[in-house]
Formats: C-alpha cells, structure tokens, sequence
C-alpha cells in the first residue's frame, strides 16, 4: 500500500496530467452522479472518523417518492433527489456539519454531532417542507422526508419508518381537519 502510494506521487510529479486524470476518477467514485453530493462508498469512508468524533447518522428518506416518478415522471424525480440533496447540504452548512450523502434511491445520510442531531432532522425536515410548498403538483401526492436517527445506519434506519409513520399520521390528521 505505501510503495503503492508512493508509485502515485512520483507519476504525480512526473506528469501533472496523469495527476489531474488521478484526481478526477478518485472524485468521480466517491460522487453521486445524479445529486453530485457524496456517494455510498464515500459514506463508507467518512464513517470511522465521524464516529470517532461522537457523530450519529441521520438517515432521510423522501416520502411517497415512487408516486412521483410514477405519476410526473421520471425526470421530476430526479429534480425531487436533486431538491432533496440541496436542502440537506444547506441545513448541514447551516449546522456545520460533514457533507451529505446518497446513501442509494431516494435515502440520504448526514452525520451530524450526536448533541445537535434533533435539531438537524427537524429543521432538514422543515426546510424541505417549505421548498415542496412551492411546487403543489408535488406536494399534493404527499412528498416529505422523514429522518431518524441513530448510531449505526441499521439504528438510524428503525428510527427513520418509525418517523415515516408519524408523518404520515400528522398528514392524515392535518388533511381530515381542513
């Protein structure tokens, strides 16, 4: 691995070409192509630092996402990912958090301080809120993240469907009193 690392640098230095083609693979792995937000092996990588640092994984995943490429296409769906993966880069700058990730689908995973996850997955889930009022075609089949989290992906995942339902019955209450 070192000699190998050290082969690296050398061809670097001989060729910064060859360095700028290095460079541009190593970002192309580790990106989302559709969100150009970080990707599942990206995750990967970030997860034994954060951790080592007491940060917990809010998992995100978009509510009702299957009625949206089913019924405004597959093309809305992509901007709904796209959207989503916005929403939670600026609420994790505005928390000063590490980046956002894709975990795969419609499911996004930020690692956060373990202090301040709440209050992240609540304002990650207002500010989307908010964006998706904008566009009623979307809001009216019942799009929203629901986040959970949790100290693994496995915890965060149980914690996130148990949110998922409790939206889904605070839609429920919220429609049948208008």
């Amino acid at each position: 691995m070192i000699l190998d690392q050290t082969r690296a640098r050398i061809a670097d230095f001989i060729s910064p070409e060859l360095a700028e083609r290095r460079k541009n693979a190593i970002q192309a792995a580790y990106t989302d192509p559709l969100t150009q937000i970080g990707n599942r092996r990206a995750l990967e990588a970030a997860f034994p630092a954060a951790f080592a640092e007491g940060f917990v994984v809010v998992l995100f995943d978009v509510n009702s996402f299957k009625a949206v490429n089913d019924t405004l296409g597959h093309k809305t769906g992509d901007g709904l990912l796209r959207t989503v993966a916005e929403s939670l880069a600026c609420t994790a700058a505005e928390f000063h958090c590490r980046r956002v990730f894709r975990l795969g689908g419609d499911e996004f995973v930020c690692l956060v301080p373990k202090e301040i996850a709440e209050a992240f997955r609540r304002r990650a889930e207002i500010r989307f809120d908010q964006l998706i009022a904008h566009v009623p075609e979307v809001q009216r089949l019942g799009v929203c993240i629901s986040g959970g989290i949790g100290c693994s992906l496995s915890d965060a995942d149980d914690a996130m469907y148990f949110r998922k339902q409790q939206r889904k019955q605070e839609s429920l209450y919220a429609t049948a009193t208008v």
